[in-house]
């Protein structure tokens, strides 16, 4: 790819934004939910608290070996 073709193309959160994708932290997503009468377990928010240094695929592979589906 010659490089005036690479400073058009965005990356990033910026590629991500525009492809439709992006993420909410946790406050945002608690104030989303409190709207839609969601609830979360003090057993999860326990759960999310000490997976806060963990790398975001080890988060989703221990959250969703516990609450996954079965």
């Amino acid at each position: 790819m010659a490089k005036s073709e690479s400073r058009n193309k965005p990356s990033g959160r910026r590629a991500a934004r525009e492809a439709g994708r992006f993420a909410i932290g946790r406050a945002a997503f608690g104030k989303i939910s409190e709207v839609e009468g969601i609830t979360v377990s003090r057993k999860l928010e326990g759960d999310l608290r000490r997976l806060d240094r963990v790398s975001p695929e080890r988060r989703r592979a221990v959250l969703a070996r516990k609450y996954g589906k079965k």
